[in-house]
C-alpha cells in the first residue's frame, strides 16, 4: 500500500469515543513518488502530546530521516492574535528527490483584513539545482490543506544558508478560515535540508518596531539624496 495514513480518530468513532469538536490540525509529507504520510493532532503517529502541535519522525522513500513539527494555537474560534503557525523540519535524502511538507489548521476566527508576517530561514546542504521553496495560503471555506489564496511565498532558495521575510494581510473572511503552509524541498543528490517557517499576526510591539524601522529607512534614503 503506497499511501500511509495512520489515524486514531477513526478508531475512536468506532467505539463511540470521538473527542470533542476541535480545529483540524494536520501535518503531511509527500515524496512525489506515491508515498505520503498524513498525521493530525492527537493521532498515534503524532509524537508531540501537546495540543496544537504535531510531530512526525520517520522515513519516506529516499528521504530516510525526517523530523517535522508544526505548531499552532489550539482550540476553536481563535482570534486574530491567536493566528500563528510554525513549521520546522530536518530532511535527509539518500539520493535525488522532491519532498513536500504541508502544515494546515482550520477554524481561525473571521475578520480582517489584518496584518501578518511570514519569515523563513534554513540551510540547503546539497549541490547546484537543489532548492527549498515556501508558501502560505488561507482558505475562506475553512478546508484543511486548501491552497486558495496565496498570502506569501519565499524562494526557491539554492544551496547554502537562506532567509526570507514578507508582510501582507489576511481577510476579510465571512466565517472561520483555514491556513496552510507548504514547503517544497528538492535534492539533486544525497543531502540534508533544515528549515523553519513562522507565520502569524505580529504583536503590537512588533508592528511599532517595524514602523520605526521603516521611518528610519526612509530618513536614511532622504539623507542620501541630499
Amino acid at each position: 500500500m503506497n499511501k500511509i495514513r495512520i489515524s486514531l480518530l477513526a478508531g475512536l468513532v468506532c467505539f463511540g469515543l470521538a473527542p470533542a469538536s476541535q480545529a483540524v490540525t494536520t501535518l503531511t509529507l509527500d515524496d512525489g513518488m506515491g508515498l505520503s504520510v498524513s498525521c493530525s493532532d492527537g493521532d498515534l503517529c503524532d509524537s508531540m502530546p501537546a495540543a496544537g502541535a504535531v510531530t512526525w519522525v520517520g522515513s519516506l522513500g529516499v528521504w530516510d530521516i525526517n523530523v517535522s513539527t508544526g505548531i499552532t494555537s489550539p482550540g476553536l474560534a481563535r482570534t486574530p492574535k491567536d493566528l500563528y503557525l510554525d513549521l520546522n523540519s530536518v530532511n535527509r535524502s539518500t539520493g535525488a528527490g522532491t519532498l513536500t511538507v504541508t502544515f494546515s489548521s482550520t477554524d481561525y476566527a473571521a475578520g480582517g483584513p489584518f496584518p501578518v508576517y511570514s519569515h523563513v530561514g534554513g540551510t540547503v546542504n546539497n549541490t547546484a539545482g537543489s532548492s527549498a521553496s515556501f508558501a502560505v495560503y488561507w482558505d475562506p471555506s475553512n478546508a484543511v490543506g486548501a491552497m486558495t489564496n496565496l498570502i506569501a511565498s519565499h524562494g526557491p532558495f539554492g544551496p547554502g544558508g537562506f532567509m526570507g521575510e514578507d508582510r501582507a494581510s489576511v481577510g476579510p473572511a465571512a466565517g472561520p478560515f483555514s491556513v496552510t503552509q507548504v514547503a517544497t524541498i528538492v535534492h539533486t543528490r544525497a543531502g540534508i535540508t533544515s528549515w523553519d517557517h513562522a507565520f502569524g499576526v505580529p504583536e503590537p510591539g512588533s508592528l511599532a518596531l517595524l514602523g520605526f524601522g521603516l521611518l528610519g529607512l526612509g530618513a536614511a534614503r532622504r539623507r542620501r539624496r541630499q
